[in-house]
This record gives C-alpha cells, sequence and structure tokens, in this order.
C-alpha cells in the first residue's frame, strides 16, 4: 500500500486516503497517515522538572499536512509510530490504528487522539 521497495508512495497515501482500506476484508475509513512521529530531545540541558514535553507527530489528512503535538506520555500510551494509519472502522466508527504488515488495527483511545494540539505552521 503506502510502502513500495522500503519507500513511500505518496500517491498510494492520496489514494487510500480517498478511497479507505480494506484489512482482513474489514473497510477502514482513514483519518491520517502518520509519516513521523519525533518524540522530544532535550539536548544536554535533559529533560526539565515538572514541565510536560511533547511529541511531534506529521501526518497527511485529506487536508493536507498536518503537524500536531501530543505529549510524550500520550504518544507511549497511544502506540502511534512512523508509517502508521489511524483509521475509522466502517461499521463501528471505532478509532483505530494500523500499520502495514501488522495483524490487524489496534484500537485507538478517542481521548488520546482528542489531546493532540495542532501546530500552525
Amino acid at each position: 500500500m503506502a510502502l513500495k521497495n522500503g519507500m513511500l508512495d505518496m500517491l498510494d497515501i492520496q489514494y487510500c486516503l480517498q478511497n479507505g482500506l480494506r484489512v482482513k476484508g474489514e473497510r477502514l475509513v482513514p483519518v491520517a497517515y502518520i509519516l513521523s512521529a519525533d518524540e522530544p530531545d532535550f539536548g544536554c540541558e535533559g529533560r526539565l522538572d515538572g514541565k510536560p514535553s511533547y511529541a511531534t507527530i506529521h501526518a497527511l489528512t485529506l487536508k493536507g499536512q498536518k503537524a500536531w503535538n501530543l505529549s510524550e506520555e500520550d504518544l507511549m500510551e497511544s502506540g502511534i509510530y512512523d508509517r502508521m494509519w489511524i483509521c475509522r472502522r466502517e461499521s463501528t466508527k471505532e478509532l483505530v490504528r494500523w500499520r502495514e504488515g501488522s495483524d490487524a488495527p489496534e484500537p485507538l483511545s478517542e481521548e488520546i487522539w482528542g489531546h493532540k494540539l495542532e501546530v500552525k505552521q
């Protein structure tokens, strides 16, 4: 689908965003394709005590390229990684995450997905 010979196929991603995916006979309606989930880099100063840290998620959606901040804790709990689809099951509207090569889509917390903050570009 989105990966061909280890390379991202942007036309295929756009096609799937517009037309959906079929995984193990189940139809999924894509919300976003995660290009990368960049964890925070604290450099030589290290983590700041008491301050929340955020990861930046870069994604493609039907509305174009997006960047969102998600707390590091929410990112770890969500299981969102690079090159992953965020979709809704067509039958139940349940939010799921799916990575090509994995057996089946896995549930994604609506609450965690709702915590993301859009980065102004």
